[in-house]
């Protein structure tokens, strides 16, 4: 019986699998992270048409906008995992705009976009530097 020499790998096939690790993880985790940061703003954006429609709701119960707060229509301040905050900026009369204030990280990781908003008349704006229409 032949017993072979061979009991494990070489320092330089070592070296070159952690290089190769090294390159992919350098790809991915950026590409990973701006996804994140994506999926953040389009649940934000998601939020702010679902407050929108609670909003309408209530102007067709009270012929109005004003009075109305997140807690009467049973929706969080907080959401995408704590990324946005949800804000009725103006909401007098027959009027309202809507605001998703970027918190923590998102602040950082998306600055293009800022502060996402919607008005009682659909009209979609941001406080960032990117277009409307790349953010919304």
């Amino acid at each position: 019986m032949r017993r072979s020499r061979w009991l494990g790998h070489s320092l330089l096939e070592l070296l070159l699998a952690m290089a190769l690790m090294a390159l992919v993880l350098s790809i991915a985790v950026p590409r990973y992270s701006m996804h994140l940061t994506q999926l953040r703003r389009l649940e934000a954006k998601s939020a702010l048409i679902k407050l929108s429609s609670a909003m309408e709701t209530y102007y067709l119960e009270h012929n109005s906008y004003s009075g109305v707060n997140l807690s009467v229509l049973k929706m969080p301040e907080y959401i995408a995992r704590n990324s946005y905050r949800l804000v009725i900026a103006n909401n007098r009369g027959r009027y309202y705009q809507l605001q998703a204030i970027p918190q923590n990280t998102q602040i950082t990781k998306d600055p293009y976009c800022g502060i996402l908003s919607l008005n009682s008349l659909g009209a979609r704006a941001i406080s960032g530097s990117a277009g409307v229409l790349d953010c919304w």
